[in-house]
């Protein structure tokens, strides 16, 4: 069974012991970037939020600003992330400092990782940003990624997920074979599993992740996702 529904004593014992929402002791990041541009190749983070949560509740939040040296900021992208220069400089530091406290967390096998379209943007964003410090890229957390765009996309289009099939490669099929007339912003998101949010402050890096936990704990019950930390793909 691959949605929520009623399964089987056998299918429940089953979900219990392979569905990633049923391991109550796995603990997620859920991380969102501001960037200066959509350009893959070249944008880099003016901002990087993320939470660290268990199934139950968020324990930890992280707010960060990046000081980049001749930072320019496309207008296109100041519009969408309401960027503000002054409030910027007075709160951004060392990207150093940054990068080295995400990737406690990022790159520690534990965690599972959750983004909204982190597959197709925001891994490209922190690739950009291990190169531009001289870090070694690595995408080795992407096989512990949820992408909750993907299984939005999913559910709207009654995707089901193999536990046989690799779950990042299913998660790369379904947002490459996406009908571009189902909705999944964050805020329809929000709407469609009537989550309560102030929309004036999406857009707001901290927020979204808060509000994205809450979609994901919507989401996680209608898929088998695999125990991603432990290893089964």
């Amino acid at each position: 069974m691959n949605f929520a529904g009623s399964p089987t004593k056998k299918g429940r014992l089953k979900m219990v012991e392979e569905n990633l929402f049923f391991n109550s002791s796995q603990k997620y990041v859920v991380l969102d970037t501001e960037t200066n541009s959509l350009n893959l190749v070249s944008t880099l983070p003016f901002e990087v939020s993320w939470i660290v949560a268990d199934k139950y509740s968020v324990v930890e939040k992280y707010d960060e600003f990046l000081l980049w040296k001749d930072f320019k900021m496309s207008s296109g992208a100041a519009k969408i992330t309401g960027f503000n220069k002054e409030d910027y400089l007075s709160k951004a530091i060392d990207p150093n400092i940054v990068y080295d406290r995400l990737s406690k967390y990022l790159l520690d096998p534990s965690y599972v990782i959750v983004g909204q379209n982190i597959i197709n943007f925001d891994s490209y964003v922190i690739k950009n940003l291990q190169k531009s410090l001289g870090k070694p890229v690595d995408y080795s957390w992407l096989k512990r990624c949820v992408d909750t765009r993907a299984l939005f996309i999913a559910l709207q289009r009654n995707i089901k997920y193999n536990q046989a099939d690799d779950f990042l490669a299913w998660q790369y099929k379904v947002l490459g074979d996406n009908d571009r007339r189902i909705k999944n912003s964050e805020k329809y998101m929000l709407d469609y599993f009537e989550i309560k949010h102030d929309q004036k402050k999406l857009h707001n890096a901290l927020y979204d992740v808060e509000m994205l936990y809450k979609i994901l704990m919507k989401l996680l019950p209608r898929f088998e996702v695999p125990d991603l930390a432990k290893g089964k793909m």
